[in-house]
């Protein structure tokens, strides 16, 4: 049988609260929990509150970096960097988005946006990422996460400049 939304959210919170230090992750983890906690409150359920982990945000701060920096002495970052870009619409800056790491990476984003086959992306990603930071721990990635943070920084404040018109 199929659950009302009510009851799958509440099965959810079921769920995570069996096990203690849940880790949630997702990739762009911000937009499912507004979405979870917006339909918790029309439901009035509380959600319960657990550690989140965004794998867009690995991506951004540590992966791209990663790979710009040692792009040049690594093929496989290499390739990485230039598929990323290629893939981005300026063809500039390393692509962040699910499906884009994915192929990336060598995982077919084929039935992309849908929540199966999204939540095997996300892993195959995730667990690639992990291994090539792991493989490369000893790499001084500060610089590249300087100039990220600093773009980050200029988009957001650009934004809420913008916001106020």
């Amino acid at each position: 049988t199929e659950l009302s939304e009510k009851d799958s959210i509440q099965e959810f919170n079921n769920f995570i609260s069996k096990y203690d230090d849940v880790i949630l992750i997702a990739h762009n983890i911000d937009f499912d929990i507004k979405f979870i906690l917006s339909r918790c409150k029309l439901h009035k359920l509380k959600f319960e509150s657990t550690l989140a982990l965004d794998t867009l945000k690995v991506s951004q701060f540590f992966f791209a970096p990663l790979v710009q920096t040692i792009a040049t002495k690594n093929k496989e970052c290499e390739t990485y960097l230039n598929t990323l870009r290629g893939l981005s619409k300026t063809n500039k800056h390393i692509s962040s988005k699910l499906g884009h790491l994915a192929i990336a990476l060598g995982f077919s984003s084929k039935n992309w946006h849908t929540a199966s086959a999204d939540v095997e992306m996300m892993y195959y990603v995730f667990r690639k990422i992990v291994n090539l930071l792991e493989r490369h721990r000893d790499i001084d990635i500060s610089s590249a996460q300087t100039f990220t943070l600093n773009k980050t920084q200029k988009r957001k404040h650009h934004l809420s400049c913008r916001s106020k018109f």
